[in-house]
């Protein structure tokens, strides 16, 4: 990886948490005490923001399309023989 998609990578990430947390951490201070114990006791288990998950599907994310694709596609042949 270069130095330069690193710090691109690394700044993208640092824009959401930066966009993503002060909204949480709002709806969190308006919420009262007793719905946030209700919330812990019983669904502690969904109160997660997986970003891992979302990224990798990102990362997976096949829809990247060569110019290139329709050409190499139709040499296939050649390179079969």
């Amino acid at each position: 990886m270069s130095s330069d998609e690193r710090q691109k990578s690394l700044t993208a990430l640092n824009n959401l948490i930066n966009e993503v947390q002060p909204i949480i951490d709002k709806h969190v201070a308006d919420m009262d005490t007793r719905s946030a114990k209700y919330l812990v006791d019983n669904y502690s288990k969904y109160l997660r923001i997986n970003l891992l998950e979302d990224i990798k599907r990102k990362a997976e994310d096949h829809s990247y399309s060569s110019p290139f694709d329709d050409l190499m596609e139709d040499m296939s042949g050649y390179h079969e023989k």
